[in-house]
């Protein structure tokens, strides 16, 4: 937590037994666990509706995913059908600018002379 290592721990007791005494150094121990306890209980306390809050909001926001990914798949189904019908209606074009025999022949019954 405090990412205090073992020469930092073993000064901080010299100061300790220094300045607070050897008689009162394992009651000052003793509360200082209990208040670092406290400190971490508190924290948990906290931190545990910021965490539902937390889990509501991805539940949430994966709820909306789904939703639109269903809402997208719906739409691009329906424009597919639609693509298809409007497929199906268009008559077959010819790929060339040239006119069809069917066409020729009737411009020749048309323009010769009877």
């Amino acid at each position: 937590m405090f990412n205090i290592g073992f020469t930092e721990l073993v000064i901080l007791a010299v100061i300790g037994l220094l300045v607070i005494g050897p008689e009162q150094l394992p009651e000052m121990a003793r509360k200082l666990a209990k208040l670092l306890n406290e400190l971490k209980r508190a924290k948990d306390e906290i931190m545990s509706p910021v965490n539902e809050l937390k889990n509501e909001a991805h539940r949430a926001v994966e709820k909306m995913r789904r939703d639109v990914d269903e809402q997208m798949h719906t739409q691009v189904s329906e424009l597919m059908k639609i693509k298809q019908q409007v497929e199906a209606e268009q008559p077959v074009q010819t790929k060339s600018d040239e006119p069809t025999k069917a066409e020729i022949a009737e411009n020749d019954k048309d323009t010769k002379p009877e």
